[in-house]
């Protein structure tokens, strides 16, 4: 069956529609509910055109089961207004993650959705300059230098009084390591072989930017960024570092690492005490008075998991029936929680303990592709590579660690990098393992 040369114009340009129908998925309202339709004519165009709805992957399976949890959820949930900015967002998340995969099968397009998606974490670092509400007496040192930083955005939709700083450094996650990978590779390139003048460009502009989402990430003083970053180094210098190197990086990093909590600690005990008491919830995650708000949040998440194991609540739900259902005694009724500040038990919230399955599912089987394309590509010297898996690995790994004590709830609106994320290390392992190959994902 020939197909037409619009269509096919559209299948390979289908990136631009995506890119148009974004902010009203990001933003949605009833009556922008239209642009949902670009669900059905992307994945219509797909089967038009390749007669495949969507790329097959090792992540299928898990991504049909959490979307068909989604429309449980759209069925449980008792505001569906309050469900359909994160309806919306993963949504939109599937179709990024099929998107990016559809062009990384190819290496060219591949290196495109890469770039793009290490512009999109500097901008993320942007934006946080410009609308983060930073905390204050959090870590004394940066008190002073919070203050020459620009006036901060306002009426932001979802961030009516500025960015939470914990979000900020939790999506700088995904995107910082890749940036750290490549500046180590690119000072072991220029050190062993002389380089050409756009080469240079490109790391000098690589290291700027890496050195931005750094600093941006730094002022987050989110401490559960901090030790999924600190923890994701340790293990990505085994493989980014000559192994003769090894043994003195590693006692290295953990003395930086211990001395970093403890200015941390030193730093910030005072003001988690006096800002507990006022805002209920702080974004602390290891002070006392956090820790204790924290388990109060899980134990409410556990008991509401109980009541609602198999549909969950309702996306979003949890922060407005937890206060109904569950009361919470160490936390101010004026203070938002968000979410359950554990994105596991978030996703067991918002699509039940099948959708939770589904949600580990997609970080057992992606770290699975990861290390079998390591493994490939390391018996192939393929060192650019190399460098670039690890990077977007351990920005998977950084950023399950800080899940364990905070959350980018699935559907939120930074979330999309994720799925970025998923599609890279997914699209990677297409090229060394084609289609055919990956029916069996774990056979």
């Amino acid at each position: 069956m020939k197909t037409s040369r619009l269509t096919e114009y559209l299948y390979q340009y289908q990136w631009a529609l995506l890119l148009i129908a974004s902010p009203f998925l990001l933003f949605p309202s009833p009556h922008r509910s239209l642009f949902l339709l670009v669900f059905p004519l992307l994945f219509g165009i797909a089967w038009v055109v390749k007669r495949e709805i969507f790329p097959l992957t090792p992540l299928n399976i898990p991504l049909l089961l959490i979307g068909g949890m989604l429309a449980v959820s759209v069925w449980a949930t008792y505001d569906i207004d309050a469900s359909l900015t994160k309806i919306t967002g993963l949504l939109l998340g599937f179709l990024v993650f099929y998107t990016v995969v559809l062009y990384s099968r190819q290496v060219r397009g591949w290196l495109a959705s890469l770039g793009v998606f290490f512009l999109f974490g500097s901008g993320v670092a942007l934006l946080g300059i410009l609308g983060t509400k930073w905390f204050s007496g959090k870590i004394s040192l940066f008190d002073h230098l919070l203050k020459y930083l620009p006036t901060r955005l306002s009426g932001i939709s979802g961030a009516p009084e500025g960015f939470q700083p914990n979000q900020v450094g939790g999506t700088l996650l995904w995107v910082l390591p890749l940036g750290l990978a490549l500046c180590v590779f690119g000072l072991r390139y220029f050190l062993k072989k002389k380089s050409q003048r756009k080469e240079k460009l490109v790391a000098w502009m690589v290291l700027l930017m890496t050195a931005f989402m750094g600093f941006v990430f730094i002022l987050t003083q989110s401490r559960g960024s901090y030790l999924g970053l600190g923890l994701s180094l340790v293990a990505l210098s085994f493989f980014l570092v000559p192994r003769k190197w090894v043994w003195y990086l590693v006692p290295l990093i953990g003395v930086m690492a211990l001395a970093g909590i403890w200015i941390v600690f030193s730093q910030g005990s005072r003001s988690d005490r006096a800002s507990s008491s006022s805002d209920g919830v702080q974004d602390t995650t290891f002070s006392l008075e956090s820790l204790q708000s924290r388990e109060e949040i899980w134990s409410r998440a556990l008991l509401a998991i109980e009541d609602y194991p198999i549909t969950g609540m309702g996306m979003n739900n949890f922060r407005t029936v937890v206060r109904v259902l569950y009361p919470l005694y160490y936390i101010g009724d004026d203070f938002d929680i968000a979410h359950a500040h554990n994105e596991f038990l978030q996703a067991a919230l918002d699509l039940g303990i099948p959708g939770l399955i589904a949600f580990l599912s997609l970080y057992i089987i992606t770290f699975w592709m990861a290390i079998k394309t390591w493994l490939h590509l390391r018996s192939r010297d393929a060192d650019l590579k190399l460098y670039i898996l690890i990077g977007l690995a351990g920005g998977l790994l950084a950023h399950l660690i800080y899940s364990m004590t905070d959350a980018v709830a699935l559907g939120a609106k930074p979330g999309f990098i994720f799925w970025m994320l998923l599609g890279l290390i997914t699209g990677l392992y297409l090229q060394e393992y084609p289609a055919g190959e990956v029916v069996e994902p774990i056979g």
